[in-house]
């Protein structure tokens, strides 16, 4: 059996090769995978095109008070703003990349890009997270270095430039909350959304402590406070894209017990070369070979295909299955594999 792709696709009749190699089949009974993608792999269908406006309006929000929290920052000395900036540049970031997946995800694959495009949005997350983890690293340094010699804040000015922060904020959460409930990728840019609203609260309530009390620190400590909370964040998303990047199995799949399944299941007798791994972070691909018995009639052999692709899909969450039925005789003319 050459190649299943657990996408349900109709293979012919096949035959049996001079190493005892299975190939082609046509399952002769009812294979229920999703037909639901173009020509070269899966395809997300998660209503793109409703995101786009939203994620667009979001996008255009947040850019603009970043520019404003940036100049308001340098122009009243305040490192909260500056830091509550930096994390607002987080978001920007990760609102960009969301409504380029939204786009990108309607693209279908081609010959060239055969698992489509997804791989450019952890490409740009890695690039995000890498950048706003350096600043967040600035901010605390800097915060350490005036907390001995702390600098008069405009508080006023901060005031002002906190208030719209806050109100735009709450604009674009309110958009991005209209939006598909379903929509992962709506709810993952409402989260960076909400989180900046709370580091507008944090700039507000220290310009008013500087203005009431003139305890100049309480700007540096609200700055610490972000940047505790945007550093994490960085170091967390750097992780994830690594493991995307590095085709490591996904966090959610053990390749252990899906090893230990596989060889549980009837008429199979051994799997080996084993890959599990990530195109764009929230899915996961699988690819191994499977010895089964020498004499496997054909019907058995559709049998086992179509009972671990559905399984590996409901048991393990694995979208993408490619699985090669061989006999013993053909693994052991098989040469060792360096991966």
């Amino acid at each position: 059996m050459g190649h299943s792709h657990g996408h349900g696709h109709s293979h012919d009749r096949g035959h049996g090769d001079a190493h005892g190699h299975l190939h082609g089949h046509d399952h002769g009974h009812p294979h229920d995978h999703d037909h639901s993608h173009g020509l070269f792999g899966a395809h997300d269908h998660d209503h793109s095109g409703t995101a786009v406006p939203r994620l667009a309006l979001a996008f255009g929000l947040t850019a603009t008070i970043l520019i404003a929290e940036v100049i308001g920052g340098v122009v009243a000395n305040s490192l909260a703003l500056l830091a509550d900036a930096a994390h607002m540049a987080s978001d920007a970031l990760g609102l960009l990349v969301a409504l380029g997946a939204a786009r990108i995800g309607s693209r279908p694959a081609t010959r060239i890009a055969s698992y489509g495009f997804r791989r450019a949005e952890v490409l740009a997350a890695l690039f995000n997270a890498v950048l706003v983890g350096a600043a967040g690293v600035w901010i605390l340094v800097e915060a350490f270095r005036r907390w001995s010699e702390p600098v008069e804040v405009a508080s006023g000015t901060v005031l002002i430039i906190a208030v719209i922060g806050l109100a735009a904020n709450l604009i674009a959460a309110v958009i991005l909350a209209g939006g598909d409930k379903s929509n992962m990728n709506l709810r993952a840019a409402l989260l960076h959304v909400m989180v900046d609203a709370l580091g507008s609260v944090g700039v507000l309530v220290s310009a008013l402590v500087v203005r009431w009390t003139g305890f100049a620190r309480a700007d540096i400590v609200a700055a610490v406070l972000i940047a505790v909370l945007v550093v994490p964040q960085a170091i967390a998303l750097i992780r994830r894209a690594s493991t995307v990047l590095l085709e490591l199995a996904p966090s959610g799949v053990d390749t252990r017990a899906v090893e230990e399944w596989m060889i549980a299941r009837p008429g199979v007798h051994d799997v080996h070369d084993l890959h599990v791994w990530s195109i764009h972070g929230t899915d996961a691909v699988l690819t191994a070979h499977v010895t089964v018995d020498e004499g496997l009639g054909f019907d058995d052999a559709c049998s086992i295909l179509c009972d671990m692709e559905s399984g590996l899909a409901e048991e393990f969450g694995v979208g993408h299955a490619t699985l090669q039925l061989e006999t013993t005789a053909h693994h052991a003319h098989e040469r060792p594999r360096k991966i």
